[in-house]
């Protein structure tokens, strides 16, 4: 099965092409994965929880590119 990876900021632009790979991925069947960067070059703490966040954020989205658009999602975890 093809996948689309698709970078996210969480942004409205980000949202954006998130709804076009969506589009597309119906088009060819294919999977989504989602990925956000956290920046690593900062205090430890400050890291984890940045990480926490967009961890949540990103499952979030995947459940509803799932629920309500039937598209198969995960997030890429990163350590």
């Amino acid at each position: 099965m093809a996948c689309i990876l698709v970078a996210t900021d969480f942004s409205a632009r980000s949202d954006r092409a998130l709804r076009r790979a969506t589009i597309l991925s119906r088009s060819l069947r294919a999977a989504i994965t989602l990925l956000h960067v956290v920046d690593p070059d900062r205090p430890p703490s400050l890291v984890m929880t940045e990480r926490n966040a967009a961890d949540a954020l990103l499952a979030a989205m995947c459940r509803t590119l799932k629920d309500l658009d039937g598209v198969d999602a995960q997030a890429l975890q990163t350590e």
